[in-house]
């Protein structure tokens, strides 16, 4: 597996491991889908297994399948929607315990934003009692979304897309796409580079993601279909919210004649184009922005999901 950008950031781990300067606690912040999660465990398999730091040495080999009982992942649950007080409990018995052949015991906890109030204030414990043999990895693309008395006791490290010629350069030589193809996907998974593979990988989840949007696009031409409205308030989540906003995203580049992402065909916009005009379409993207993040913090679903269903 390579990494797409963020040399900086790796170079900077790198340095923090040789001169034996790292702090106990890291936040990785940034958009989903751009590497901070193969980095975490790089980082982690460099403390575990290397003398001296090289990143790209690991990412030569698929970190992804490599286990180690020092390496410790906490992540949502299959059929739960956030990251509970139980799994918190268990991280902190684990870490308590001796390093079995390293110097750390390492936790890397993905999608932090969805740990529930009684898990971060638990979580929250566990960052004060860390011992000098732990380090933690949050991870997270929503800041605002961690509380700030966690944010206050980790070093932040802040992802950014990575270039378009980086990414586009990566989809030509190691998946062998034409310039164009990999131009069409780049757009698709907005500057994301993990995005794009599982795109490339999985043709069912784009075909889901763009039949998802094809319905909200029905939904905005059919808005006195009340039936719609009131299903639409229990189903919506934020992976939904984030394909319509990059819906919308789509419909105001369109207004003002600047490329889309090219998700629906821009025939499919016309009689919503006419509709909304552009201020109101900037303000459902602050509609929905604000709904993810209500629904991020663990505020009633129905009650968030209803107000945004409202306000169209």
């Amino acid at each position: 597996m390579i990494i797409i950008g963020h040399q900086k950031i790796i170079k900077f781990l790198e340095r923090s491991i040789a001169n034996n300067s790292l702090v106990h606690s890291y936040l990785f912040v940034g958009p989903s889908h751009i590497g901070k999660t193969l980095i975490a465990k790089t980082m982690a398999m460099s403390l575990i297994s290397q003398e001296k730091p090289c990143f790209k040495c690991l990412f030569k080999s698929d970190i992804k399948e490599k286990f180690h009982p020092d390496i410790i992942e906490v992540k949502q649950l299959l059929k739960k929607e956030k990251i509970g007080i139980d799994q918190i409990r268990e991280l902190k018995g684990k870490l308590a315990l001796t390093p079995f052949s390293g110097r750390y015991k390492i936790a890397i906890i993905e999608e932090a934003e969805r740990l529930t109030d009684e898990a971060a204030n638990s979580f929250l414990k566990l960052l004060e009692e860390t011992s000098k043999k732990s380090i933690i990895i949050l991870i997270t693309n929503n800041l605002k979304a961690i509380l700030s008395t966690v944010r206050s006791r980790c070093q932040i490290l802040r992802f950014s897309l990575p270039c378009e010629q980086e990414t586009e350069r990566y989809l030509i030589d190691e998946c062998q796409l034409s310039s164009e193809k990999a131009k069409k996907f780049y757009a698709l998974s907005l500057g994301r580079p993990g995005l794009a593979l599982r795109y490339l990988e999985e043709k069912e989840t784009l075909e889901s993601v763009k039949k998802e949007a094809s319905n909200f696009i029905d939904f905005l031409e059919s808005l006195e279909d009340f039936n719609l409205r009131f299903e639409l308030t229990r189903r919506l989540d934020i992976e939904i919210l984030s394909i319509w906003l990059q819906v919308v995203r789509d419909l105001i580049l369109v207004q003002l004649n600047l490329p889309s992402s090219n998700l629906l065909p821009e025939e499919k916009f016309r009689v919503v184009l006419q509709k909304y005009p552009l201020n109101k379409l900037m303000e459902m993207v602050r509609n929905i922005k604000e709904t993810i993040f209500y629904l991020s913090r663990n505020v009633n679903h129905v009650l968030a999901t209803g107000n945004l269903i409202i306000s169209f």
